[in-house]
């Protein structure tokens, strides 16, 4: 049995600091948008192949990101079936630009 653990404990730190790494594309991604799939995160941090895909499922794993709706899935291989949209819990204040106007207005 320890064996087995032992050997399980191999990916664990690989795959700790992949989560990490597509968890922060996320976070990036979703200063740009709404919301978003986990498609869109593996588009730009791509799985490693050593990796199982049933990790994708731990990106939104975090304390984060909010369940926003769902959507149907983009890629062939997941022929159209229902994911999640995924969202920031706390998203950042939307910065106001202002205007020429504004600004000579002294506001």
């Amino acid at each position: 049995m320890r064996k087995v653990k032992a050997q399980q404990g191999i990916f664990t730190q690989p795959k700790a600091a992949w989560l990490e790494e597509a968890r922060a594309t996320a976070r990036h991604l979703l200063q740009e948008r709404e919301w978003i799939t986990a498609e869109s995160v593996v588009a730009l941090c791509p799985l490693p192949r050593y990796l199982h895909r049933n990790s994708i499922g731990g990106i939104f794993q975090h304390s984060d990101f909010q369940v926003m709706g769902y959507t149907f899935a983009k890629r062939p291989s997941s022929n159209g079936r229902m994911i999640r949209k995924w969202g920031l819990r706390n998203p950042p204040e939307p910065r106001k630009w202002k205007t020429p106007v504004e600004a000579d207005s002294g506001d």
